[in-house]
């Protein structure tokens, strides 16, 4: 029985690694993160470092190979949430703008609209 306990460290290695790769697959392939709390996915890839880090120092190849793996998907997932958060942020305020623009320029029309019936010579004899 012993000899199996290295087996169900691979094993979960293999199966928590796995568990990210269709979440960094969606990601690249859909170029959309808004799903994802910055928050939760920067605390995480910490942690999968500091794990790392510890697989190092004890010299476990299960935990250093879950680890690495995980934190290559994790840091690309981060690196897209924070790329991608910002094209967000840079389109939201490029619409703002326009309807800001927009805005102004319909005031602008209405107010010389409003300007020249009232200064029509029809005005008020229609």
């Amino acid at each position: 029985m012993q000899e199996l306990v290295p087996l169900f460290g691979y094993v979960a290695a293999i199966l928590t690694t796995l568990s990210f790769l269709p979440q960094a697959i969606k990601t690249i392939k859909e170029k959309n993160t808004e799903g994802i709390s910055l928050v939760m996915y920067s605390l995480f890839t910490s942690g999968v470092l500091m794990w790392l880090l510890y697989g190092l120092f004890v010299n476990d190849i299960p935990i250093i190979v879950a680890n690495a793996v995980t934190l290559i998907l994790a840091v690309t997932i981060l690196t897209l949430k924070i790329k991608y958060s910002q094209m967000l942020n840079n389109r939201k305020k490029t619409i703002q703008s326009r309807t800001v623009f927009i805005h102004v320029c319909y005031s602008k029309y209405k107010s010389v609209y409003r300007f020249q019936q009232l200064n029509s010579p029809f005005h008020g004899h229609l």
